[in-house]
Parts: C-alpha cells; sequence; structure tokens
C-alpha cells in the first residue's frame, strides 16, 4: 500500500533535519505550504521576520475551525488533518516561514503565490549553514489561473516576472545572510 504526505509526515515527523537530511519528500511537503492562503497567518515580504510554521497553521486551524478548505488553492488534498500534521510536528512544526507574497488580479490573468522556509543549519547534507527554501505556487483553478494557464503558451505572463522578481529579491537576501537558497514549488 502507498502512502501519502500525511503518513510521511506523521513516520518522520518526530525526527528533526539534523537525524534525517531534507529530501526530496521534504521539499514536497515545503511546495504545499504555498498552496495555503496564509494572509494574515505569517509575515509578508514587505514586512519582513518570520513565525513558526505550527504557529501559522496552528492559527489558521483555530480561525477556521477545521474548515481549512477555503484556505486551500489547489486540487491536491491539503485538509485538516494534513495542515495539523505538519504543524504538530517536530520536523517541519519548528521551522520558520515568511516572505509570503499573494497576488490574484483577475482582469489581468495574474495570480502569484510563494513563501520563504528557513531551514535549521545541518538539514541539508553537505551544508552546514541554515538554508532558505522558495516555495512557488502553480496556477490554481480560478479564472485568472486558467486564462494564465493558456497564456502561458504564447507569452510571458505577469506570474513568472512576479516569480522571476521576488526569486532575484530572495537570492540577493540569502546572499547577504550567507546562506544558499533552493526554490521549489509548481509552474
Amino acid at each position: 500500500m502507498a502512502g501519502n504526505l500525511i503518513d510521511y509526515v506523521k513516520w518522520r515527523g518526530d525526527l528533526g533535519f539534523t537525524e534525517r537530511p531534507f529530501n526530496d519528500v521534504d521539499a514536497l511537503v515545503l511546495a504545499t505550504l504555498s498552496y495555503i492562503d496564509l494572509v494574515g497567518f505569517t509575515q509578508n515580504e514587505a514586512s519582513g521576520g518570520t513565525v513558526e510554521v505550527r504557529e501559522a497553521l496552528g492559527e489558521l486551524m483555530e480561525r477556521s475551525g477545521g474548515d481549512v478548505a477555503p484556505y486551500v488553492r489547489s486540487l491536491a488534498t491539503i485538509d485538516a488533518r494534513y495542515i495539523d500534521a505538519v504543524a504538530k510536528s517536530r520536523r517541519f512544526g519548528r521551522l520558520h516561514i515568511g516572505r509570503y507574497v499573494d497576488v490574484m488580479e483577475y482582469d489581468n490573468a495574474v495570480q502569484f503565490a510563494a513563501v520563504e522556509v528557513m531551514l535549521p543549519p545541518n538539514s541539508v547534507e553537505g551544508c552546514g549553514k541554515g538554508v532558505r527554501f522558495v516555495s512557488f505556487r502553480g496556477t490554481d483553478l480560478t479564472i485568472a489561473g486558467w486564462r494564465e494557464d493558456f497564456m502561458l503558451s504564447f507569452e510571458v505572463t505577469g506570474a513568472q516576472k512576479l516569480a522571476a522578481e521576488y526569486l532575484d529579491r530572495a537570492l540577493r537576501a540569502a546572499v547577504a545572510a550567507g546562506e544558499p537558497l533552493m526554490a521549489g514549488g509548481h509552474s
């Protein structure tokens, strides 16, 4: 029987990254964070600062009363059980997130979101420093998302430009801090 992300978070959630280094499945878990509407639960890019994943997701769970559907921007199975498991896990719950950006412009067919996750030192094998992980959200199920998917076939979209600008700013911040940067997510 194949497992899912909830199974993985529960299986590895009690281990820190120094015990089991960052891997591809961890990258997938972090990529899902960008599909959760984190407005009001973490710091946006302009304000700076970070909050722990468990704090942000815990507040989301409390505010939503367990009905997280309005906060999920994906067809993937991101439900209250998953969000709760990530928030309560030692592996992911203690990570810090910030630099959150969420742009939705229906008239211009632009929808873009990204969040930066701070991995502690020694999380990534062979790297003794902290690592910044940028998680990008891909197009969603909104009309703007569908229109953007179509536009991808013949032009550079507004979201692609925003993603390039965001990544440039994140890379500059990582260089200034002397930390490597990884990017993941969708599109």
